[in-house]
């Protein structure tokens, strides 16, 4: 009796089915959507030292001449030439460098902060200040409002763009740690402006 229920069992479970039962439904979506294609070369490159000197000359309203000059006498972009992608004639070096040097990110930041630091000293001695206007230079107290305008012009120039809010206020956090040092709002702009003037968004394209 076992045997004949097994059976009957085997037989039932290897039943074909009905040859007029409709197959499944297939339903197409169509194709999946991942977004954009990602790139296939990544081809981000450092600017040399020229694009360096012409954005901080349009970022800071300054000439050529008050970008950075060393001991106040050589065009700090000349100087500097080589380690910031350029050629030096007077040395041989005829091709530009395809490595980094060991002092370009040095040379990026002298130029940069002493072309901030130039900015704020004819700002300061201006009676319509350029670039640091929305802050009282004197003094270590700021109103959010002033610091956050402040930013917001600092990202304009030397960005091209608004600030993300936590950009905006990473950037007003600054003032803080700034008067803890010893530093008032001068200090805090000329930082403000060093920052973003050597980020990787300032520096590549």
């Amino acid at each position: 009796m076992s045997r004949l229920l097994l059976a009957v069992l085997l037989l039932g479970a290897c039943e074909t089915p009905p040859a007029d039962s409709d197959p499944p439904e297939v339903v197409d979506d169509g194709p999946d959507w991942t977004g954009a294609e990602p790139s296939v070369r990544a081809d981000l490159r450092l600017k040399r030292w020229r694009q360096v000197s012409l954005d901080l000359q349009g970022a800071l309203s300054l000439t050529e001449d008050q970008i950075c000059r060393e001991t106040g006498l050589y065009d700090c972009a000349d100087l500097h030439a080589v380690p910031l992608g350029g050629v030096s004639i007077a040395n041989g070096i005829f091709e530009p460098v395809d490595a980094l040097s060991v002092t370009t990110g040095l040379a990026i930041e002298r130029m940069v902060l002493q072309a901030c630091w130039n900015r704020l000293a004819l700002d300061r001695a201006a009676e319509a200040p350029v670039v640091f206007a929305e802050i009282p230079l004197d003094g270590d107290t700021l109103e959010v409002a002033q610091a956050e305008a402040q930013a917001a012009t600092l990202y304009r120039r030397m960005l091209g763009r608004d600030p993300e809010p936590e950009e905006r206020d990473a950037l007003v956090g600054l003032h803080a740690g700034v008067v803890e040092d010893g530093g008032g709002n001068a200090e805090w702009a000329l930082m403000s402006c060093f920052a973003l003037g050597t980020s990787t968004e300032a520096l590549l394209y």
